[in-house]
């Protein structure tokens, strides 16, 4: 037992680090596979919808049927949407685009839309560095995408040019 630290740290862990550093911007794969859903409640509680940002580490088989795939020196295996490591449980990547993240930060995980709306647009404008979109205010870049029902994209704005 003389191996054994005669305390435990009280620090915090790195998520936690930064879902309490108001410094730092949280991006979550919000696929429901790198990420549970039940850990993104409460870093939303947390951290707020100015601190988080859904992303996608889309692989290139992301739109791609289930199958087998060999992309660079890695062989894939997409089964459900989810790529792995052939052969392994190894998540590969994600098959997720950003849009299908929005529709599961309100449909699956129960965020409000208002707040899914502000991490996939003005959060995620402002971590890019883009002071000219990610609101709808006079003398911004009028980029924009009219949801359906579904919460799926039913036209889409570049510019103030409808272009979809």
């Amino acid at each position: 037992m003389d191996d054994v630290p005669a305390t435990i740290s009280q620090e915090p862990g790195p998520v936690a680090a930064a879902l309490l550093d108001p410094r730092l911007v949280c991006e979550l794969v919000l696929d429901g596979h790198h990420l549970a859903d039940d850990t993104v409640r409460p870093a939303h509680r947390v951290a707020g919808p100015d601190r988080l940002v859904p992303v996608s580490d889309a692989m290139p088989a992301a739109g791609m049927a289930d199958g087998d795939y060999a992309f660079a020196d890695r062989e894939v295996t997409v089964a459900g949407g989810v790529a792995r490591l052939r052969g392994t449980d190894t998540l590969a990547g994600s098959t997720l685009f950003v849009a299908e993240a929005f529709r599961r930060a309100v449909l699956t995980v129960g965020l409000p839309l208002a707040d899914a709306v502000r991490m996939t647009s003005g959060t995620a404008a402002r971590l890019l560095g883009l002071r000219d979109r990610g609101a709808l205010r006079p003398g911004l870049r009028a980029d924009l995408v009219e949801l359906d029902a579904t919460l799926r994209p039913a036209r889409v704005w570049l510019g103030g040019v409808m272009v979809g």
